[in-house]
């Protein structure tokens, strides 16, 4: 076989296989601006934000990156399938509709997502209320990805009637209970006379500035001093992701006055409140840096990572207008690596 043929069979395969899987581009439809159009009935009823553009420093390539955000809108939808865990809305056919979700399409091709079964009976709610979903995806993108905009919606209707996905996260339920919002636990595919959700962009890995002002209204329940700590070291430790010397690393931290926590181990509005009084936060990357979030403009967050660097914290330090080091632990000793997170910690 010629090296010119080659490519096309390949192409072809892939083409084939992705078909196979049930993901291909057929399968993905657009409610404002692709080819295939979705057998949906919609209703655009407002703009919530307009287009615009983030920009942040990228520490690796030492090179300037920017992202476009687009236009969103409150949009409700009539008898449609969704996915509560993860968010994702289908059409009759289902077919996923790319607004209900801030991956890419490319990655909602390649990634294998389970469709909704063929014979899905219809969830019995009053039509009265206008449903929305509250997904439960991983920390990370629900906290800055999803909850945002679930808040938007929630508070753009009347009469809401809030759907969980049955095996949700406990941050989920956690966040829910303490806000106050009633909530009916469901399956994990559902059908539904009617849905409220609000466009999502290929913005994943991209905080959007009006989304982490959202979640810095929410009403961040005090807590007794004993929680206070300005020096804050998240653990990795037991994780596959936790590096070969962290056992050491907290040790030394502790020793220099820092309060070494596993954010698992502490309930969504502890860590909400730990993160809000912090001067410093440290951790191997991670879910648990989201908790820069909650910190305030005159902070530091410190990450230790590796060559293969995914920058959303830096983005979302830039956001907050945070202060930001990424450490490469890699590529230095550990006495330099400590000494780098006390010395910047102290700046």
């Amino acid at each position: 076989m010629s090296d010119s043929v080659l490519p096309s069979v390949v192409a072809k395969l892939k083409r084939e296989l992705i078909k196979k899987l049930g993901v291909g581009s057929e399968n993905i439809s657009e409610l404002f601006f692709g080819e295939i159009k979705p057998d949906v009935k919609f209703t655009l009823i407002k703009k919530v934000s307009e287009s615009l553009v983030a920009s942040n420093f990228h520490t690796i390539s030492a090179l300037d990156e920017s992202h476009f955000f687009q236009s969103r809108y409150l949009i409700s939808t009539e008898n449609v399938s969704v996915d509560t865990k993860i968010g994702v809305v289908f059409d009759e056919n289902s077919r996923i509709l790319a607004e209900s979700t801030s991956w890419p399409k490319e990655s909602v091709i390649l990634n294998v997502l389970p469709k909704p079964p063929r014979k899905l009976e219809s969830l019995d709610i009053d039509f009265k209320y206008q449903v929305l979903v509250m997904p439960s995806n991983g920390f990370y993108h629900w906290l800055i990805e999803d909850l945002p905009l679930f808040l938007k919606t929630l508070n753009s209707l009347s009469n809401p009637k809030v759907l969980v996905f049955e095996n949700a996260y406990k941050y989920v339920y956690e966040f829910l209970e303490g806000m106050n919002i009633p909530y009916l636990k469901v399956p994990r595919f559902i059908k539904v006379s009617n849905l409220y959700f609000i466009s999502h962009g290929n913005d994943t890995g991209w905080p959007h500035p009006e989304d982490l002002s959202e979640l810095n209204r929410i009403p961040i329940p005090l807590l007794s001093n004993d929680s206070h700590a300005e020096k804050i070291y998240i653990s990795r430790r037991g994780s596959t992701r936790s590096p070969s010397f962290e056992e050491k690393l907290e040790n030394d931290l502790r020793d220099n006055k820092w309060r070494i926590v596993k954010l698992e181990d502490l309930n969504f509005w502890d860590q909400v409140n730990l993160a809000s009084q912090a001067k410093t936060i440290c951790g191997v990357h991670g879910a648990g840096l989201s908790a820069a979030t909650w910190m305030s403009a005159d902070t530091k967050i410190i990450e230790l990572g590796t060559r293969r660097h995914i920058p959303c914290f830096s983005r979302l330090a830039s956001s907050k207008n945070i202060s930001y080091e990424f450490i490469r632990y890699e590529e230095v000793t550990y006495s330099d690596l400590l000494n780098s997170v006390i010395e910047y910690s102290n700046k």
